[in-house]
């Protein structure tokens, strides 16, 4: 605005930015795109962190009418959530864990060959993107 202060939108904006962060941070501060051997089923990042673990964050994202198409991508077109699978393809080991970062609760998940399924129940869902954290040893390699 004219007085150098944001719309009232653009608060309530940058709160809804600040409220994900705050669990989910360590998906972005600081990580890599995907290894050229791994890919996901979803937008995935990756990263080594302080305990010598590396990780790999799977990003779930919200579902939209007509896929968001025709800038449909406000909360009124936002579609129920559901219950969704990802895949994580490279794993050259099993996880140790699979966790949501919003509230740090283990998943189940599953591992044929190289490639990691999590389930990401809708109970479990928020109206954001979703962040899973696949968790493996330090000798996984990054």
């Amino acid at each position: 605005m004219a007085n150098g202060d944001f719309e009232p939108d653009a608060y309530k904006q940058l709160d809804t930015f600040r409220d994900w962060m705050n669990p989910n941070s360590e998906s972005v501060k600081g990580t890599l795109p995907l290894a050229e051997n791994e890919s996901a089923s979803v937008p995935a990042t990756r990263s080594t962190n302080t305990t010598g673990n590396v990780a790999r964050y799977l990003f779930a994202l919200p579902k939209f009418k007509d896929n968001g198409v025709d800038d449909q991508v406000y909360e009124e077109h936002q579609l129920p959530a559901q219950d969704t699978e990802i895949t994580f393809k490279g794993a050259r080991q099993k996880p140790i864990s699979a966790t949501l970062l919003t509230d740090g609760k283990p998943l189940e998940f599953a591992i044929d060959q190289d490639v990691v399924t999590v389930k990401l129940p809708a109970a479990r869902r928020s109206k954001l993107v979703d962040v899973v954290k696949l968790e493996f040893a330090q000798n996984f390699g990054n």
